[in-house]
């Protein structure tokens, strides 16, 4: 999206709905366990793991609109599950566990 005169603020956060066929509880797959434990084994220094992109929107040639980015979020969060998807921890404290959610609310900085 583009910023300065005549296209708003240079950073915006708005909330981008979602609703999937889907939701449930499992345990984690090898990969995450892995990842799971890698991260705890790192505490405090686990913002590593967290990837961060900036990607320019538009749409042929136009600069996207605040509409047109979250319409695209809102699809790209429903069509793929693993978007949806959180590490949880048990109640115990003791056990990882992957949660999947049907409907919820994301916030995204613009």
């Amino acid at each position: 999206m583009e910023t300065g005169p005549g296209y708003g603020s240079a950073e915006e956060t708005v909330t981008v709905g979602f609703r999937g066929d889907r939701s449930g509880r499992a345990p984690l797959t090898w990969g995450q366990r892995a990842i799971w434990h890698a991260i705890r084994r790192t505490a405090p220094n686990d913002h590593y793991f967290n990837i961060g992109r900036v990607l320019p929107l538009a749409d042929r040639g136009r600069p996207a609109t605040v509409a047109g980015a979250t319409a695209a979020l809102t699809a790209l969060v429903e069509r793929h599950e693993s978007l949806r998807t959180r590490l949880e921890l048990s109640a115990d404290g003791t056990e990882a566990a992957q949660d999947l959610a049907a409907t919820g609310s994301l916030p995204v900085t613009l």
